[in-house]
């Protein structure tokens, strides 16, 4: 094969002896050394900077995660620390709970590196939110026990309210607040000083809420209670206590001497002493309230289980051998046992000393009041019964006892009661004026209505022709018949056997008398209503007709014409104190009330009133706030204008069981309030009411 002559290398032929050393020094760089460390320098570097860049980013995620659970956490802490009292204690466990799942959920959102930096932040702060849950559940489980302590020493005070009068249930609310001081004492750190010292504040707490509730119904005891207990009470309730006995003491006590003294009673009675009288006979009844008025001296009152008995308490006597025999006149109502008592006690010693006396006195006034006695009981000398052939239903005795008599005999029992206190009198002298004109004004509206239901039945179309005739009547004409007095069933009896009789001519006397009381019906309105048609001798049936008519067409106009002038009047006050047609139920009340006042103004002042006058009947009508009377200070019932006040139910019950002693048509409750308001204004603002300091207010 043909080859190309080429020499590369020059040929250099071997020389003899040692061959000179030869270096030459070449950088490793000319090898490419350099670029190789640069590059594992490079690659150090960027592993390094990855692994930063790998720890930024789980720190980032860390810390991303951190604030959602704290966000979520700080919710959770909120809800829990708005927790209050034992639902905070009952919340803690649910709240580690909830720290503990937001913990778990956000760290299962992480790699395990970052889910280790989540943790190592997350669990201290969860550490921290676990002391400071721990704590706010323990401060409101103090505050939860504590609470708990006050609202019983609270109930213990109210019980004690409750149960005023009874001693035991008094005890144990005390009991009840010491046990509950006990645990304050506990959970709040108290010392024994500290201690006795919220006691007493508390137990003073339960004296001011018994006696303030005693003092309404039985002040006298209240007063006993006080004044055995002060050392009980702390300085400043003593002088609240002794102020709200104070007025309970001249308001009950002057309503209960008034009660007695207008009911017939002796001043002295106390409305238990009055409650045994229930269903005793009428008879009896009035010879005894006759003993009392006769002999103020004496405190004579029927005795305990000494009026109606049943048969239960009637075996139960006879037992004990107080009582001889099971048919006793007391199961019927016709006996009675009547003793004498002092210093609010029964006194048997003194019964027995003057029996002799007591039995002359009844007798005397038996035949005062046209009662028959029986014969005394050898081995029961208390006892006073009817003979058991007397007819009850022939007693009629019905004193009517002056005001000035009423009032002397109620003012001598409070001067007795209270002599170092003469506003007491005072009071009750107001009380009892007020109580008999009240009494006075609802037995006339009464006799008027009963009156004119008769009138209506007489002056008829259909006039009737005979007594016979009342069975056909309505049931409001033979109820009003079966309450007129004896005198004046006699004159209708007269005056129907006159209309049978046919008409009758009129004289001119007769014409005269029927122009003045047609006058009198336009310048005396209710002097003309007050008028017995029946008793006009000198007309004939025509004229009692026309009459009658007229009556009844004044009724609804006397007072219309004034009413309307004084709304007029106080259209701008009524308008202020918003009393407008509005307002049906107040506008009504308030006018209704107007309508009554000006009619008392009427018939005391036989006049209408002028318009300062009539401006300050509505402006007092319409007053709530306290008033001065009788020297202090008397509220009104809170915030209730005078014109919407009701009677206390208690009271409308007296009221109710009058009418029913006295056999007598009840009234409504409504009817009964609507009188309340009447006779307050009256009291407080009437003829006989006591002048206002001056700058009393408004007139």
């Amino acid at each position: 094969m043909p080859t190309v002559p080429y020499t590369g290398v020059p040929e250099i032929s071997p020389q003899g002896g040692n061959t000179p050393y030869g270096h030459i020094d070449t950088p490793g760089a000319a090898f490419g050394t350099t670029i190789a460390q640069e590059a594992s320098k490079a690659g150090d570097m960027l592993a390094k900077h990855a692994i930063q860049f790998q720890q930024i980013q789980l720190e980032t995620m860390s810390r991303e995660a951190e604030l959602h659970a704290m966000t979520e956490a700080a919710s959770a802490r909120a809800q829990f620390h708005n927790l209050q009292g034992a639902d905070a204690q009952k919340g803690l466990e649910d709240y580690y709970k909830g720290l503990q799942d937001i913990r778990e959920k956000w760290r299962g959102t992480l790699p395990p590196i970052a889910g280790k930096m989540f943790d190592s932040t997350f669990t201290r702060y969860m550490g921290y939110e676990i002391n400071s849950g721990a704590t706010h559940a323990a401060q409101q489980n103090k505050v939860w026990r504590t609470q708990t302590a006050d609202a019983g020493i609270t109930l213990a005070q109210n019980e004690a309210a409750a149960n005023s009068g009874d001693d035991i249930a008094f005890k144990h609310s005390v009991d009840d607040i010491s046990d509950r001081i006990n645990v304050k004492a506990r959970e709040l750190g108290w010392d024994d000083t500290k201690k006795t010292l919220e006691f007493g504040k508390d137990r003073s707490g339960a004296w001011e809420r018994r006696l303030e509730d005693m003092a309404k119904t039985n002040p006298s005891r209240a007063r006993r209670l006080f004044e055995d207990n002060k050392q009980d009470i702390l300085g400043d309730t003593q002088q609240k206590i002794d102020a709200h006995i104070r007025a309970q003491e001249h308001s009950v006590g002057s309503r209960v001497i008034s009660d007695a003294v207008n009911q017939g009673w002796g001043a002295h009675m106390q409305p238990q002493d009055i409650a045994r009288a229930r269903g005793v006979e009428p008879a009896l009844i009035e010879t005894l309230k006759e003993t009392q008025r006769a002999h103020p001296e004496w405190d004579i009152r029927i005795a305990p289980q000494g009026g109606v008995r049943n048969i239960e308490e009637q075996r139960e006597i006879v037992a004990r051998g107080a009582s001889k025999t099971m048919d006793s006149n007391h199961l019927t109502g016709r006996a009675m046992d009547v003793v004498f008592y002092q210093n609010g006690r029964m006194d048997d010693a003194l019964t027995q000393k003057m029996q002799g006396q007591l039995r002359q006195a009844m007798q005397a006034s038996a035949e005062k009041t046209g009662a028959v006695l029986g014969k005394p009981i050898s081995w029961d000398p208390d006892h006073y019964e009817l003979p058991r052939d007397y007819d009850t239903s022939k007693f009629k005795y019905a004193p009517r006892e002056n005001e000035t008599a009423k009032v002397a005999r109620a003012q001598a029992e409070a001067e007795r009661q209270r002599p170092d206190d003469p506003i007491y009198a005072d009071v009750t002298r107001q009380r009892t004026m007020a109580d008999h004109y009240h009494q006075e004004r609802m037995a006339k509206d009464v006799e008027r209505q009963r009156q004119g239901t008769i009138d209506d039945w007489i002056y008829s179309d259909k006039p009737p022709r005979s007594v016979d005739e009342l069975h056909n009547a309505s049931p409001e004409v033979q109820q009003a018949w079966a309450d007129l007095s004896s005198k004046d069933r006699a004159k209708a009896m007269k005056e129907i056997a006159t209309i049978a009789k046919g008409a009758t001519r009129m004289d001119e006397s007769g014409y005269r008398r029927l122009d003045e009381l047609r006058g009198q019906a336009v310048t005396d309105p209710q002097g003309f209503l007050d008028q017995k048609i029946w008793d006009e001798d000198r007309l004939n049936m025509q004229a009692k007709m026309s009459l009658r008519q007229l009556q009844r067409s004044t009724e609804k106009k006397a007072e219309d014409v004034h009413l309307r002038s004084a709304l007029t009047d106080l259209k701008d006050l009524m308008d202020e104190q918003e009393i407008t047609p509005k307002n049906p139920e107040q506008h009504n009340q308030f006018v209704g009330a107007l309508q009554r006042t000006l009619e008392d103004f009427q018939n005391q002042n036989k006049r209408p009133p002028k318009y300062d006058e009539v401006i300050a009947m509505g402006t007092r009508l319409m007053r709530d706030n306290a008033r001065h009377f009788m020297g202090y200070q008397v509220p009104l019932t809170a915030d209730t204008p005078l014109f919407q006040q009701e009677m206390p139910e208690a009271d409308i019950e007296k009221v109710r069981q009058h009418y029913k002693d006295q056999g007598m048509s009840v009234p409504s409750d409504a009817e009964i309030n609507r009188e309340y308001v009447r006779q307050r204004y009256q009291e407080l603002y009437g003829p006989k009411a006591k002048k206002e300091p001056s700058g009393g207010g408004s007139p």
